[in-house]
């Protein structure tokens, strides 16, 4: 694939990217096999979906190839994208099921080791408050009912709108909002219960 700069076209802006913003020059762009708006929206994208899958899957090794799949499917049916439809929700779908259909055929077990801090956080050595917060949240998190969790995990983690993970989900706005609603409340009781009301989100 071409590596030239996107410097080279004012259309695709370098370095911070507002991705809602550019979101559907860039796809309709990469429906005419346009490398530099699917190089824009690698780099907007990736890490958000290597966090999201190894969310999903809790295996390193698995994650990118999770992602490097879901890419290819999307420059595969570039031509068949709906300049109006969510990209970011696309990927996010793609990606469930590919971790989903991982999970089926190597029967991996959803359980992890509530300690293991994910390779792709940035989280300072020495602020012990800060990781062991962090330890906490993703405990809790953990114990959420699955969609409620999964919801949360696309909110904080995906930085989706409620209607884009309404359609990775499939459900309806209100019940995103519903889950969420639910999943804050949850976790401030969890940070009351624990005197940590400073941290309220």
């Amino acid at each position: 694939m071409d590596e030239r700069s996107l410097t080279q076209n004012d259309a695709l802006p370098r370095g911070e990217i507002p991705f809602d913003q550019h979101q559907k020059q860039w796809l309709l762009e990469l429906r005419h096999s346009n490398a530099d708006a699917f190089d824009a929206l690698y780099r907007a994208l990736s890490e958000p979906l290597l966090r999201y899958a190894w969310m999903l899957t809790r295996d390193e090794d698995m994650i990118y190839d999770i992602v490097q799949e879901a890419f290819l499917k999307l420059w595969h049916k570039r031509a068949e994208l709906d300049p109006e439809q969510s990209i970011k929700a696309w990927l996010f779908r793609v990606v469930r099921n590919l971790a989903y259909k991982v999970h089926r055929t190597r029967r991996i077990r959803s359980e992890v080791a509530l300690d293991r801090e994910s390779p792709l956080r940035e989280t300072p050595e020495s602020n012990y408050m800060g990781q062991e917060l962090d330890r906490l949240i993703q405990q809790w998190v953990s114990e959420m009912p699955p969609r409620r969790r999964e919801v949360f995990q696309l909110s904080r983690v995906g930085c989706m709108s409620h209607q884009e993970i309404a359609d990775v989900l499939a459900i309806s706005g209100k019940t995103v909002n519903n889950h969420l609603v639910e999943g804050l409340r949850f976790l401030r009781g969890k940070l009351q219960a624990y005197g940590l009301n400073e941290y309220m989100p």
